[in-house]
Order: C-alpha cells, then structure tokens, then sequence
C-alpha cells in the first residue's frame, strides 16, 4: 500500500527553516487539564482553628496589663502579644504572635498600634508580655 513512498527521500522545505529539535518536543508536552485544581488541594488541606474563648482572670489579667501598656504608653514598651487572625477564605483563623513597641492606643475602637503599623483589636488578644509586666 505504501510501498511506492517508502523509499522516497524526506521532503524538505526550501523556503522555510528546519524548526530546531527542542520546539518539536513542545508540541507533545503534557496537557494540564485540571489548571489549578492543585492550588485547590492545597488550600483545603490547609488548617485552620477557632478562637479560644478566655475565662473572667485571663480577661481581667489582660485588662490589667493593657491598662499598664495604657500608662507607660509614652516609653512606647515593647510587647509580645499573641492574638487572633480571621482566615480571608475559610472559616477559623490562626494565633500569631508579634513583638514590637506599642505607639498608640485607640480606646475607641479598641485596637493597639504597633510602631511598624501593626494594629491588634483588643478582643483578638489571647496572651501579652513584656518586660514591664514582670517588674510589676
């Protein structure tokens, strides 16, 4: 059946170049159907916890050293404070903790305003420390 092409040289074309080998290897390159479903994975897997509900000390406890932060506030003391972060996309959040000087306190809305522009609701705030809390 294809005996008379068999043995017929290969056709080369005289008005275009050979296209080099690495681009013919692209033309079988897998075919990624599912474009990203792996970030949806991941995203799932990712854990997530709810916020710890404090007992009346722990609230009074942090109470007390808001009210010292609130009273040293122009030293600008540095502190520790470990609080909650909603999660943007998924239920829950995550405890993060960060350390830095304390430069404002907005009684208003109830937010600690950190020198590197950090600012922390109140309510979030699970633990504090600081130097100044020890000597106290």
């Amino acid at each position: 059946m294809y005996d008379d092409m068999i043995n017929r040289p290969h056709h080369t074309s005289e008005q275009r170049p050979r296209m080099p080998q690495k681009n013919r290897a692209a033309q079988f390159a897998p075919f990624a159907a599912l474009t990203g479903f792996d970030g949806v994975i991941l995203e799932t897997q990712r854990q997530t916890t709810r916020p710890v509900t404090l007992d009346e000390t722990q609230i009074m406890e942090l109470d007390r050293r808001l009210k010292l932060i609130d009273h040293f506030l122009s030293d600008q003391p540095v502190v520790t404070v470990t609080y909650f972060r909603k999660d943007p996309s998924k239920s829950g959040g995550a405890y993060v903790t960060h350390t830095g000087r304390v430069v404002k306190m907005d009684h208003f809305h109830h937010i600690l305003l950190f020198d590197d522009g950090t600012r922390v609701v109140y309510d979030t705030i699970y633990s504090m420390d600081s130097e100044m809390f020890q000597t106290l």
